[in-house]
């Protein structure tokens, strides 16, 4: 077979580096996405200043060593939200409607990653609820990737 040449050739070239191109953008993209769950990551703080209103009770022998010693706080237009170990497994708790999660998480990463997407529907214009929402966007597109 003999070598494309003329028109042929230049669109062989053309082809080759739109799939280059193609694959630069893919890996930059990927690269923002995790840029984008590092930003959120950082936005948890442990500031100490979620208090639980009075509608939070906890029974006898309760440990409250993951409450007072390992817990991380986000702050946003509808209140603050905060996790923390309990039992091998993580809760949550927070807003001005005072959401409670129950030991429902296997680790940290969960657990924030409830209470932002809870913030993305009562606060969308914070931080975290905007990257949440692109990430959400990324994730759906890969979904729809043919492999």
């Amino acid at each position: 077979m003999s070598k494309p040449t003329g028109k042929l050739a230049f669109a062989y070239q053309t082809i080759a580096k739109m799939e280059e191109r193609i694959e630069a953008l893919l890996a930059e993209r990927d690269r923002m996405a995790g840029a984008l769950e590092s930003c959120m990551d950082a936005l948890w703080e442990d500031s100490r200043e979620v208090r639980m209103d009075d509608t939070m009770m906890f029974g006898h022998g309760y440990d409250w060593d993951g409450w007072e010693i390992f817990r991380w706080e986000l702050h946003t237009r509808a209140g603050s939200f905060a996790i923390w170990p309990a039992h091998g497994t993580y809760s949550a708790y927070g807003g001005n409607d005072g959401t409670y999660w129950n030991q429902c998480f296997v680790d940290a990463k969960e657990a924030k990653a409830a209470v932002v997407k809870h913030v993305a529907r009562v606060d969308p214009e914070h931080p975290a609820a905007k990257a949440y929402a692109l990430l959400e966007e990324y994730r759906a597109a890969l979904q729809g990737e043919q492999p």
